[in-house]
């Protein structure tokens, strides 16, 4: 988990808060962890194309499947229907 490397921690521990605000009007104001984002916005030698980089971020039940109805909702849905256990 890289979000839980110590030196992740430290590092992140260290920025200037003003990295961390959302900034009301500006483009990046709904993008979550903007920063992260642009640290991997390198246009020459891409880590990832742009759109996949900037994209908004989804649910993660609903990321890749359709969203009506969610796959938690579907797995649970038959879990319970098929289960012979009561206590489930």
């Amino acid at each position: 988990m890289p979000f839980l490397d110590r030196d992740m921690l430290d590092v992140t521990m260290l920025l200037d808060p003003e990295f961390k605000l959302r900034k009301a009007g500006e483009k990046t104001q709904f993008i979550e962890k903007w920063l992260l984002r642009a640290a991997f916005d390198t246009p020459d030698e891409p880590y990832l194309p742009a759109d996949v980089l900037w994209r908004q971020k989804e649910q993660f039940s609903d990321g890749a499947a359709n969203p009506n109805p969610n796959t938690l909702t579907l797995t649970l849905t038959l879990t319970l229907t098929l289960t012979p256990y009561p206590y489930l």
